[in-house]
């Protein structure tokens, strides 16, 4: 069998390997800066298994196995690279160096494991030993830079790719603020993207707002809680995220877009705070992007295009596609989620609570349009917060109540009108009882009322029909005009 040459490019199964060994290492690095509790034992079993998962991906590259007839299934780290070592220096005239070094690491690694010894105090020679290997053998085999594996190359989507990236440019270029704001882009993207199906993302914002005016105290703290309970179902390490969160509160406020001030930085930025926040934000893209499912209703052909235009009083209301949702049917009061970019934020923020806005939105099916709807309602509460840094979104919650009798729905058919919502002192016997809930009796009634006062002007005056259900009374009142 014909030796293989090295340096020689791996294929993309093994670039995925190296990568994932380069992963170990930068996990390990980043326990490496807050050196406390258990983070020696991480540090030192990452160090030690990340060397030793590299070492096999060069076994399997160049085809020891296949080569010699010798199995290294069994053997430890420590023969496997005295047996590489031998092979590589017969052959390519190449060896694998810090063997001393990679020794007293796995002597290390034992010992910590039984707790004969603290290593605390050690960590920072055996994360640049470990670091010299990688960058000593990866270019020698693969003809490749060590720092150019990157768990970046793994990311499928483009935008939370990119921050990875440029995260990585200026941690190289020793730019560790502007590294530390790319790393939180990234993990803000991935941490919403993995969302967007989550109950809790939805139901939160709504409750938060809820008594926001009245009781900020208690909705902040129960934002909190929300955030604490969607980090933890989404696998993420309370301790790893404090210190990413504290990191992040030290970026000046002149580079934010929240409204919160942020803490002083007492010393200059320093490589550890860009390496742990680059190693989070990759090692939890990366988490995400392998725990997403498949869409539940995939369609093997394009389905219909649909939009919704969203506005406030004839101002546009640009909103994200597929994250928004609303709230109806409490007692004539209705809740809306909106995901906003920057054009539209500054609307928003115009709006005041206790005043009424006609509210409404025109729907369109593949571009023509199918429905437009409107109704007045009054601001009650209203809360913001950043979604994302970059780009510019934000997360809105607003809450609504209904204006009766101000509903008007226009329905079109192939982009020509087609019909009109209910007139409440229009409709006769038959229109009335296309609303849900009224049946033949309760529109008789509501004729007879109209036909007594001349035309119905309030809830008051429905609210006199005999045996009329409260559930009636919403859909004459919310669903008509008059």
């Amino acid at each position: 069998m014909t030796l293989p040459k090295i340096p020689s490019p791996p294929s993309p199964d093994t670039l995925d390997l190296l990568i994932r060994a380069r992963s170990l290492l930068e996990h390990a690095v980043s326990h490496s800066t807050s050196a406390s509790g258990v983070d020696p034992i991480i540090v030192v079993h990452g160090l030690d298994n990340s060397i030793e998962y590299l070492v096999r991906i060069i076994a399997r590259h160049i085809d020891y196995e296949l080569l010699t007839g010798d199995s290294l299934e069994k053997s430890g780290l420590l023969e496997i690279i005295a047996k590489l070592n031998k092979h590589l220096k017969a052959n390519y005239a190449v060896a694998l160096p810090h063997f001393e070094d990679i020794r007293v690491l796995r002597q290390a690694r034992n010992l910590v494991q039984h707790a004969a010894i603290d290593v605390a105090k050690d960590l920072i020679h055996f994360v640049r030993i470990t670091q010299r290997f990688f960058d000593a053998v990866v270019p020698a085999i693969f003809g490749l830079q060590a720092n150019r594996l990157s768990i970046s190359q793994l990311i499928q989507n483009p935008q939370i790719k990119l921050y990875l990236e440029e995260s990585e440019t200026h941690l190289k270029q020793a730019q560790y603020l502007e590294s530390v704001e790319a790393a939180r882009d990234a993990y803000e993207n991935a941490y919403l993207s993995h969302l967007a199906e989550s109950r809790l993302r939805t139901f939160a914002p709504a409750a938060v707002s809820l008594n926001r005016s009245t009781s900020p105290e208690e909705s902040y703290l129960l934002e909190t809680l929300a955030d604490e309970l969607q980090s933890l179902r989404l696998g993420v390490n309370p301790t790893r995220l404090d210190r990413f969160r504290r990191i992040l509160d030290h970026i000046p406020h002149d580079r934010r877009i929240d409204e919160r001030g942020n803490m002083v930085m007492m010393r200059p930025w320093q490589e550890s705070d860009a390496q742990f926040c680059l190693s989070f934000a990759n090692e939890y893209a990366l988490k995400w992007q392998l725990d997403t499912l498949e869409p539940l209703n995939s369609q093997p052909k394009p389905l219909d295009q649909y939009r919704i235009d969203e506005f406030v009083d004839d101002q546009s209301i640009e909103t994200e596609s597929g994250l928004g949702c609303g709230f109806g049917g409490l007692e004539g009061r209705d809740g809306q989620l909106w995901y906003v970019g920057e054009k539209t934020i500054g609307t928003l923020r115009g709006l005041k609570v206790g005043q009424t806005y006609r509210w409404g939105s025109t729907h369109y099916k593949n571009g023509v349009i199918s429905t437009k709807i409107s109704y007045e309602a009054t601001l009650t509460q209203f809360h913001l917060r950043v979604a994302t840094t970059r780009p510019k979104r934000w997360e809105v919650f607003l809450w609504r109540a209904r204006v009766p009798f101000t509903w008007h729905r226009d329905d079109f058919a192939d982009g020509q009108w087609k019909s009109a919502s209910i007139d409440l002192n229009k409709a006769d016997a038959e229109t009335l009882c296309t609303l849900y809930p009224i049946d033949h009796e309760a529109a008789a009634k509501v004729i007879a009322l109209r036909m007594a006062l001349g035309e119905i002007t309030s809830l008051e005056q429905l609210e006199r029909i005999s045996g009329i259900s409260k559930q009636q009374l919403d859909w004459l009142t919310m669903f008509t005009h008059r």
